[in-house]
């Protein structure tokens, strides 16, 4: 088991057997299942099922969200796979970012074996909890910039700004990946259950960089909306430099609008679906605004304080994740940040039958993690 692999693997893909990538949502599980072709990954299958409905003990509506369990997963999964017919006998499940935790830190310069004898101090500096309550594990940053004048500029959305820094030859930086033990293990009875051999485990973020990102000259800063949470990662060159979450998602917006017309909450993630942001009650949509102007002003205050501490601009932002797609949003985004905006299209990166282009589209931010978890399970 693994959490994260080295950058070079991070983008690379090899074994022949058909794959299937896992994304367990606190409110819905999507899958996809790929096969490796000389050309690339291929699709075979993909497909989505909400968790709220599966629950027996009571009624939970669609889009809404959910306590994890063994046996929930265990019956929705089985469901899923069944109905999308996979066939896949490799797996992969993506780990949540709330449980884990992603870091740059610096050491001093010394080899790799050595840093082995000395990471367990060194990660318990930085690391918030006990190292026996957490799995993890770290990779070198490589020195992408060591030939980089330092007066050298870049032009990014219309401003010059330094390139990354030169790295002090005296220190050298890693990555810190941790997940909690609770959660590796509910994952690890999953599989279990489910009768999956040799599962593979992955951070969600690394799935979603690898389906979303391209290789670019400037960051990227990947938005992932989720039901319960926003999540931001700030990416160059597959680095992570910056990851944070915020408690708001699109089941926040689905709660305004609940609470101000006393309707369930079924008819309310209804409406928030039919009207997005341009919900016809003023009152009621200037509060949902509200919710988006909050999540704007964290996006420029962590650009910002990015751009300050890095001295590099941020090329584009990318939207991934279910709630991304709510009606309204990308164009409020666009208006109110000084760089490009676009949706993740993380189908783009596999072979299909061109007569589900506009399909796989429309549906593409919601399996940006599935398929980089399955990118993962492909590679050698």
């Amino acid at each position: 088991m693994t959490i994260v692999d080295s950058l070079k693997n991070i983008l690379h893909v090899g074994k022949k057997e058909s794959v299937l990538g896992i994304d367990v949502g606190t409110s819905a599980i999507k899958i996809v299942q790929l096969h490796q072709s000389s050309d690339g990954p291929v699709l075979d299958t993909y497909g989505s099922l909400a968790l709220g409905p599966q629950v027996e003990e009571k009624k939970i509506a669609i889009g809404e969200s959910v306590p994890i369990t063994v046996s929930l997963i265990k019956k929705s999964l089985s469901y899923l796979m069944r109905e999308s017919k996979t066939t896949a006998t490799v797996f992969g499940f993506s780990l949540p970012f709330r449980s884990s935790y992603v870091k740059q830190i610096t050491v001093p310069q010394m080899s790799d074996e050595s840093l082995r004898e000395v990471i367990d101090i060194e990660a318990n500096k930085h690391i918030p909890v006990p190292l026996q309550d957490v799995t993890f594990e770290w990779f070198p940053v490589p020195e992408l910039f060591s030939d980089i004048e330092e007066n050298q500029l870049t032009t990014v959305g219309g401003r010059d700004t330094p390139l990354l820094e030169k790295k002090n030859t005296d220190t050298r930086t890693l990555v810190l990946s941790v997940v909690e033990n609770t959660t590796l293990n509910l994952y690890k009875s999953i599989a279990s259950e489910l009768q999956m051999l040799n599962p593979r485990f992955e951070i969600e973020i690394f799935s979603a960089l690898r389906s979303t990102t391209k290789e670019t000259h400037a960051p990227t800063l990947i938005i992932d909306i989720g039901a319960r949470t926003t999540k931001f990662y700030i990416v160059l060159h597959s680095i992570v430099f910056r990851s944070f979450f915020i408690d708001q998602g699109g089941e926040t917006l689905t709660h305004v609008i609940m609470n101000s017309e006393k309707i369930a909450f079924q008819d309310a993630e209804l409406k928030k679906r039919e009207y997005g942001l341009e919900h016809p009650h003023e009152e009621l949509r200037e509060s949902m605004n509200a919710i988006i102007d909050n999540l704007i002003s964290e996006i420029n205050i962590n650009m910002q304080d990015f751009e300050s501490h890095y001295h590099h601009a941020i090329g584009r932002v990318v939207l991934t994740g279910g709630g991304s797609t709510l009606g309204g949003l990308y164009q409020k985004i666009k208006e109110n940040i000084p760089v490009a905006v676009e949706y993740a299209n993380p189908f783009l990166y596999v072979a299909h039958q061109k007569n589900v282009n506009d399909i796989l589209q429309k549906v593409g931010p919601e399996f940006s993690v599935a398929i980089g978890i399955a990118m993962r399970m492909l590679q050698k």
